[in-house]
């Protein structure tokens, strides 16, 4: 099921598309849920919008069809204009996945935009009386490091972090222990469910 960007005025929700609609949004009917009155499509939107709607709103042509979709992790119909919808493209699709990496930012160009923003819409601004004081440079803290103990796989694999940029962590040893029976499940299946949480005194001995 497609995933698509629903521009309901200056609203913007992700939804499931269930069916693309013979009817019209002229002809699309049904019960408003604020009102309890039957409506079209076309006019709960407009309505909806208000005064202020986004153009894409009052382009939108009443003779366009309608569809019918639900919001993610809800199996309530709902009913919304196709004119209105872009799809959303996943990551690994083959229209998208080279644009991808241009949507990464570095830090510097992320803060840079953010400073920007501010600039624009913010200076000299008011709220209540009282002047915005809006400070355009980041908050720098100094990072806390702290040691990373050893952790535990499953079959009773150890793995240790490395000091270095440079290194990948490396099994530094391997645990033999005796199997046991917890209720009839067998104690290696017990360890599997206990991976990436450190280990006890005696693995922390065997890393250092």
């Amino acid at each position: 099921m497609r995933m698509f960007l629903y521009h309901f005025g200056y609203i913007w929700c992700p939804i499931q598309l269930i069916e693309v609609m013979e009817k019209p949004l002229a002809e699309t009917e049904f019960v408003n849920p604020d009102s309890g009155e039957t409506v079209s499509l076309f006019d709960y939107v407009v309505r909806k919008a208000g005064k202020n709607a986004p153009p894409w709103i009052w382009n939108l042509d009443s003779m366009s069809k309608s569809l019918g979709f639900r919001n993610p992790g809800r199996d309530v119909r709902l009913f919304a204009p196709l004119g209105l919808l872009k799809l959303i493209h996943r990551t690994d699709d083959p229209e998208a996945k080279e644009l991808n990496q241009r949507s990464i930012k570095g830090p510097e160009e992320r803060f840079g935009f953010g400073r920007s923003v501010i600039e624009r819409y913010f200076r000299n601004k008011t709220f209540l009386g009282e002047r915005f004081s809006i400070n355009p440079n980041s908050h720098v803290i100094r990072p806390a490091i702290f040691p990373v103990p050893c952790f535990e796989f499953g079959q009773g694999k150890l793995f240790r972090v490395s000091l270095s940029e440079k290194q990948t962590p490396q099994v530094v040893e391997k645990v033999e222990k005796p199997k046991e029976r917890i209720e009839g499940v067998e104690s290696s299946v017990v360890l599997r469910s206990q991976t990436l949480f450190p280990t006890e005194l005696r693995a922390r001995k065997r890393c250092v």
